[in-house]
């Protein structure tokens, strides 16, 4: 076999092999345009980046200074407003762990319950108070019959006792009275021996002495005067006096006469007659008896 024959041979594979070595050729060379056409779009895109951004910068250099200072207020009213917020909120949650006082909520039920309470309490106290004034007026009236009972006791006591005192004053004025009815005895006949003409000095003597033990004891003489009505007299006057007939009518019941004269004891400012005056009384004889 010739050369030429042994060439043509081996040229499939041969051929084969340069085809695989192209082919990786070209691959090579396809990533390598890849990658510069990559590069190209990049720093396309950046240049394209910093002409858009230069007018942003013109413009942001362009902004109007109150709003800058509109967005600076802005800013710190907002973070004033974070903070006051966050103040409060921990307020709250330290009044509610501290539980000194309660928040709105807890407030509210807690209202709702003391109102709820004093309802109660102004119901009880409304009640009690009728009661106590249904009581106080029983009270009252137990009272005001307790009074009127001590007052009618009180009464009745006075009753006793101002009877006690007349009743001791009358017996008391009765023995004195028996006690000076004697000496006035002696006096009246005393006054009658002298009226009829015996003038001893011994009788004059008895007289005095007499007259001096009675205004020692605070007894006094006295005789109603002729002419006095006999009916304004009283008790100074002894019943049954002595009548005497009379055609005057304005004699009629006056004192005719002084047939003995009367006793009185005086006690501070109260008289007291022992012995009652005996006199004679003029009467119409159309009116018989006394």
């Amino acid at each position: 076999m010739s050369a030429r024959d042994h060439q043509t041979s081996e040229s499939p594979g041969n051929t084969l092999k340069l085809s695989n070595a192209n082919y990786g050729d070209i691959n090579s060379q396809n990533d390598n345009f890849d990658t510069d056409r990559d590069n190209y779009l990049t720093r396309d895109r950046q240049d394209n980046t910093v002409e858009g951004a230069a007018p942003n910068i013109q413009e942001a250099a362009s902004i109007p200074a109150w709003l800058v200072v509109m967005l600076f207020l802005l800013v710190t009213t907002t973070a004033l407003s974070i903070g006051i917020s966050f103040y409060l909120y921990r307020w709250r949650q330290l009044l509610i762990n501290d539980q000194r006082l309660l928040v709105p909520e807890k407030w509210g039920k807690y209202l709702s319950s003391v109102g709820s309470g004093l309802e109660a309490l102004h119901m009880g106290i409304t009640t009690e108070l009728a009661r106590n004034t249904d009581q106080n007026g029983r009270t009252e009236t137990k009272v005001a019959s307790m009074i009127e009972t001590y007052l009618e006791l009180n009464s009745a006591l006075d009753e006793k006792d101002q009877e006690i005192r007349r009743l001791r004053k009358g017996y008391d004025a009765e023995i004195f009275r028996r006690f000076v009815l004697r000496f006035a005895r002696v006096d009246q006949a005393v006054s009658e021996f002298i009226e009829d003409g015996d003038d001893s000095e011994s009788l004059h003597f008895i007289r005095r002495l007499l007259e001096d033990a009675f205004e020692e004891s605070g007894v006094i003489r006295f005789e109603p005067d002729v002419g006095d009505d006999y009916r304004k007299l009283g008790d100074s006057i002894s019943d049954n006096p002595k009548i005497i007939p009379t055609q005057s009518e304005e004699d009629d019941f006056k004192v005719a006469e002084v047939i003995e004269a009367g006793y009185r004891l005086i006690a501070g400012e109260e008289a007291t007659v022992i012995i009652p005056s005996k006199v004679k009384v003029f009467q119409l004889s159309s009116n018989p008896g006394a």
